[in-house]
């Protein structure tokens, strides 16, 4: 006998329908927060890898340094230091299985290159703090980068294809000229009485240098072939406009050499003064005393013809009056030392004229230049943004 089917009754089918209704809401509600999900999901990944990386760090103008960009930069010239301390470090345990080491010479190049080594083991210190510094650094040199991009282009300086490409291949060791004068030559006996020496690179192994650069350096750090001869041509528009900025610097300029003597206290300052002014005694002679005793109070130096604004940077405002009005032939009045330093100091003007810069004030002066008009340029144009949040500490990602 067949079991019949058993029949619902009106109150059991409510149920039943009341049921059905409650599970389609249930999956239409897991649905809705599974899609609630995978959008949330599919936004943070478009803000982190999308949008994110095109946000701006700083605005020069109307030109944006966005975040993947200046974390390209921050990684490759991270990997450049880390590639520069292991090469002076190699230097440094070559200089040492020298069999001259201890020599005068070799130790004072060992201190330099120590002195480099140092540097570079701050700069990529692995704090936060410093971390941010040198990523404040780069950001301050794109940021130049595109400022000398602008002005040069104002002031219709260029750089060509080939001063990046040389400039490139200077950065591999590589000379093409030297390379065409080995290729070029037949072999001779003079040539051949040169074989022991350090052969130039050939375009070929150039090619090859490159090559690996390109993918362990750039490619590596995800910074492009094209952004890199960019920052290499900016590099060379810098040098350009510099010069063209410092053709505005006068090369003649109101100069004094002067002689800076220090004594103890302020009366003894006061007599200094008289022994010169008026008792006549000869201020290089004094200097030269100075120099030669035991006496920690006192102190005798001369500096070299410096034209004003020199003087008020390395020992104040005060110091640079004494020196340009003082005659000459005259010992100024006492000059209080440094906060903190018992010591009263007599400017002796040796001489005070028109004169020639130096080579070295010259350029000085026109970096000076540069410098006065980049700190102007970045006031009226530049805007840095959250750049701190963008600082990456890695050389690569």
């Amino acid at each position: 006998m067949s079991k019949r089917s058993k029949t619902l009754n009106r109150r059991q089918l409510s149920r039943q329908k009341k049921n059905q209704r409650v599970e389609r809401i249930l999956m239409i509600s897991a649905a809705s927060v599974l899609a609630l999900i995978i959008l949330l999901l599919g936004y943070g990944a478009i803000m982190e890898y999308v949008v994110k990386k095109h946000q701006p760090v700083a605005q020069v103008g109307d030109v944006k340094i966005s975040v993947q960009d200046y974390q390209a930069r921050l990684r490759y010239e991270r990997s450049s230091s880390i590639l520069r301390l292991r090469q002076y470090q190699n230097y440094m345990d070559q200089l040492n299985a020298q069999p001259d080491a201890n020599t005068d010479s070799m130790k004072s190049l060992a201190q330099q290159i120590q002195s480099t080594i140092t540097g570079l083991q701050m700069q990529l210190a692995p704090d936060p703090d410093t971390a941010q510094t040198f990523g404040k650094q780069i950001l301050d040199q794109m940021v130049e980068e595109i400022l000398a991009r602008q002005e040069a282009q104002q002031r219709g300086l260029t750089v060509s294809d080939d001063e990046v490409a040389r400039r490139i291949e200077q950065m591999m060791g590589y000379d093409r000229d030297a390379a065409a004068a080995i290729t070029d030559t037949t072999t001779t006996t003079a040539t051949t009485e040169t074989t022991n020496t350090v052969k130039p690179m050939t375009a070929e192994e150039y090619q090859q240098t490159y090559a690996g650069f390109v993918t362990q350096e750039l490619e590596a750090n995800g910074f492009s072939e094209a952004q890199f001869k960019q920052m290499i041509r900016d590099q060379l528009l810098i040098g350009k406009l510099k010069e063209a900025l410092g053709k505005d610097v006068n090369p003649v300029a109101d100069q004094v050499e002067a002689i800076y003597l220090g004594v103890g206290t302020e009366e003894e300052a006061q007599a200094l003064q008289k022994r010169i002014n008026e008792d006549g005694e000869d201020a290089e002679a004094i200097m030269k005393e100075f120099q030669n005793d035991n006496d920690d109070k006192t102190t005798g130096f001369q500096l070299p013809w410096l034209p004003a604004g020199y003087l008020d940077k390395q020992l104040g405002p005060e110091y640079e009056k004494a020196a340009f009005e003082t005659p000459v032939g005259q010992a100024s009045a006492p000059l209080p030392g440094p906060e903190g330093n018992d010591v009263y100091y007599v400017i002796y003007v040796v001489a005070h004229e028109q004169r020639d810069l130096s080579p070295e004030l010259l350029n000085q002066q026109r970096e000076d230049q540069y410098t006065n008009w980049l700190d102007q340029q970045k006031e009226a144009q530049v805007k840095y943004l959250n750049w701190e949040e963008a600082v990456v500490a890695d050389p690569a990602p």
